[in-house]
């Protein structure tokens, strides 16, 4: 099921004008799971999360840990130790952007994961862009270490979309019985475009009985001269209302 979460309060002449065809689309986030066990998946819901309509934001944690079952055999694919995920709509005064975070352990098995975010679409503004997101590997068992590569395309593990511009990260990992590794990926600031959304989504493939969390944010930053437009906009609106 697709939801939609429409912005609901505006506050001001500007936030109307700029929150034109602004919402949030899709579940607010999607885990799925998959090995020679069985698959498995968790989504998180509007109403589990918080939504402010006042400011056009929503959050979410998860409370606890919670095992990825295949509930026609009833074994565990792999278990969900961390789950965040943060959208400021667009049309509220502040910088759009879209927060995704998961600490998650594989299974008895190599263990095929994506996670995915809702798309924060965004009005048809001139914006500047950035984004970062990063990894982590953590071995648990033991010999000949842990391993991470990606699943996506050409085995991207994380994908960024601000509209047109998708940054991603494509370099596996590997880390040594015991040890952990790190790698962090970033969009710099680009110059300013049409950005219609913020969508962000992790897939890799996890060693057996290993740790992967990941962090990442998505900012659209609009640029002055299309806040003035939109305030000339409002502005001409008010006129034509009088």
């Amino acid at each position: 099921m697709t939801t939609t979460l429409k912005l609901t309060t505006l506050a001001a002449l500007i936030t109307l004008t700029a929150s034109a065809g602004a919402a949030i689309v899709g579940e607010p986030v999607t885990v799925r799971v998959q090995s020679s066990l069985g698959q498995a998946s968790f989504t998180v819901l509007l109403p589990q999360g918080t939504y402010n309509p006042a400011a056009g934001t929503f959050s979410y944690s998860l409370p606890s840990s919670i095992d990825l079952i295949d509930t026609s055999n009833g074994r565990t694919i792999a278990i969900l130790d961390g789950l965040t995920v943060g959208f400021q709509e667009d049309g509220f005064g502040q910088i759009p952007r879209t927060a995704l975070g998961f600490a998650l352990r594989a299974g008895n098995a190599n263990t095929s994961i994506s996670i995915f975010s809702a798309h924060n679409t965004l009005s048809p503004l001139s914006r500047t862009a950035a984004g970062i997101a990063s990894m982590t590997l953590t071995d648990l068992g033991g010999a000949p270490g842990a391993s991470m590569v990606g699943n996506m395309m050409t085995e991207w593990w994380f994908e960024g979309r601000l509209g047109d511009l998708i940054f991603v990260g494509w370099d596996g990992q590997t880390a040594g019985p015991g040890l952990t590794s790190n790698q962090t990926i970033t969009c710099p600031v680009v110059p300013p475009f049409g950005i219609s959304e913020l969508f962000s989504q992790y897939g890799f493939d996890l060693s057996a009985n290993d740790s992967a969390s990941g962090t990442s944010l998505l900012r659209a930053v609009p640029t002055p001269g299309a806040v003035s437009l939109l305030a000339l906009a409002g502005l001409a609106t008010t006129r034509r209302r009088r």
